[in-house]
């Protein structure tokens, strides 16, 4: 298969004017625009939650020197630091940094694909899972190419997710992957995400909360008001995405940023009750070479927090 593979001042004469109360209130006006654009900012691109510590644990600590594992790691790793870079609008650390990725990604692909383990041959969408996590990549890298940093911001997420669920599936962790799945949907249906109009985002919620609903059914019942508060604010940002006339693009940013806080927080929750612990798998073993190579062994390398977007 080759579907996945990626080509990785005064002027002169002028006498000054000398500073008065309306010109530094001019000044102070223009830094207020400034901070509400910074805040809208953070509102639409808050810091990579997919790539957190606990969730790699699960996908890559089951078997820390596994080479898929490792690769894995180095991949999410990668992306957690260009987040930062491209919130950042540098480009060119961004670019660097997913050159890293893709040859890292290359080499996973090969690997997995020339060497399958069980649980990956017997899923029918595994293929597909790469084919979407390859065109993530390359869609980023066109758009770092165009200079479209902040869109190419809002791709790595969703990519992590992928990544994080394909681990996942190759482990045999099928809780984790069904929740990595149900973030996906929300990470996906957030309004503007590859062109998302505000009815298909409506749409897309729906579905997250079904999916959700399955979740809840079989988690503890001491996480059930987390899950309502996930659903009350898709409740908030559904009504907003269908107010006539429109909400401002600011609120309904502010209202998706709050339903993805109140679903790590969940997250967050399940992972300390166990909800997601790792589950043994006799085809883990045979999931790649096992020799150690100096990458890094387990979770302990990973920063504990992530740079800003």
């Amino acid at each position: 298969m080759t579907w996945s593979r990626l080509d990785p001042g005064v002027k002169p004469g002028r006498i000054a004017e000398p500073v008065t109360t309306h010109r530094w209130g001019r000044f102070s006006g223009i830094w207020v625009i400034a901070l509400g654009f910074l805040v809208f900012l953070l509102a639409v691109n808050p810091p990579v939650e997919g790539c957190d510590d606990a969730v790699l644990m699960l996908v890559t600590g089951v078997r820390p020197r596994d080479r898929f594992s490792r690769q894995l790691l180095t991949m999410c790793q990668g992306l957690r630091e260009m987040a930062g870079d491209l919130n950042a609008l540098n480009g060119q650390a961004a670019k660097a940094k997913l050159d890293g990725v893709l040859k890292t990604w290359i080499q996973f692909d090969s690997g997995l694909l020339q060497n399958p383990p069980g649980a990956f041959r017997d899923d029918p969408g595994a293929v597909e899972r790469m084919k979407q996590i390859a065109s993530l990549l390359g869609e980023v890298k066109a758009l770092i190419d165009r200079g479209e940093l902040l869109q190419a911001h809002d791709l790595l997420e969703p990519a992590v997710s992928l990544m994080s669920g394909l681990g996942s599936l190759v482990l045999g962790q099928t809780a984790l992957q069904e929740f990595l799945a149900v973030e996906y949907r929300l990470l996906t249906a957030k309004p503007g995400y590859r062109g998302l109009d505000r009815a298909g985002a409506v749409a897309g919620l729906a579905s997250f909360v079904a999916d959700l609903g399955r979740i809840e059914a079989s988690a503890a019942t001491g996480s059930s008001p987390l899950f309502m508060r996930v659903i009350e604010a898709v409740t908030d940002l559904q009504t907003d995405l269908g107010a006539d006339p429109p909400a401002h693009k600011a609120r309904v940013a502010a209202a998706y940023a709050r339903v993805t806080k109140e679903f790590a927080a969940l997250k967050s929750d399940l992972l300390a009750r166990n909800q997601f612990g790792p589950e043994d798998s006799e085809d883990s073993e045979d999931s790649g070479d096992s020799g150690d190579s100096g990458a890094p062994a387990g979770i302990a390398s990973v920063a504990e927090e992530a740079p800003g977007r």
